[in-house]
């Protein structure tokens, strides 16, 4: 399946004039998957909150976590307040919820909202996953907060994946991409 934002099956009802379930169905056909649509949409891009580890299973953020791993550390209190001044834990479990009701298994990421170019978003869902034959890997964002990166660690390793940091992350999410914004698809040959 593929994950679908509101906000954009809302712009595109407004730019198509067609109402949602004929923009889900044009979305569906144009991909070939079925379309899930996240609604309310916790963030502006979904990318930071929801990640498939295979086709039945989906990471969703779980901010409520994030704020308790990071409770003795008052550099963190700022994306704390944002977190909850944002509401997302309660959206990102809403929409977790909703997943399992489709029958997804759903397995849980520590995330806080950044400030926006001023600090790192901290999102471990905007991963660059590889699984193919023998491999399963994950390329992580780390931040260089040790309970949350950790968290994150544990989630994929749970799931079978050889984690590799990539501590780029605290930088390039001052700029608004983590590592699947910064890449492309890539392909798989056998030579």
């Amino acid at each position: 399946a593929v994950l679908v934002g509101g906000q954009t099956v809302a712009r595109n009802m407004t730019d198509l004039r067609l109402p949602r379930q004929a923009v889900v169905e044009r979305f569906a056909q144009l991909l070939g998957l079925p379309v899930i649509v996240i609604d309310p949409q916790p963030e502006f891009h979904l990318d930071l909150g929801f990640t498939f580890l295979d086709d039945n299973t989906i990471a969703v953020a779980d901010p409520e976590e994030a704020i308790r791993l990071v409770a003795g550390l008052p550099e963190l209190k700022p994306m704390v307040k944002i977190t909850r001044d944002k509401q997302l834990a309660a959206k990102y479990e809403q929409a977790a919820q909703g997943l399992v009701q489709q029958g997804y298994r759903v397995a849980r990421l520590p995330n806080l909202a950044g400030l926006g170019l001023t600090s790192p978003y901290f999102t471990y869902n905007n991963v660059l996953i590889e699984n193919y034959q023998a491999v399963k890997k994950v390329y992580l964002p780390v931040y260089g907060v040790e309970p949350l990166d950790e968290s994150a660690r544990q989630t994929f390793r749970q799931h079978q994946f050889q984690v590799i940091d990539m501590p780029s992350a605290r930088l390039s999410t001052r700029l608004w991409g983590a590592i699947r914004c910064a890449t492309g698809e890539l392909r798989i040959t056998e030579s």
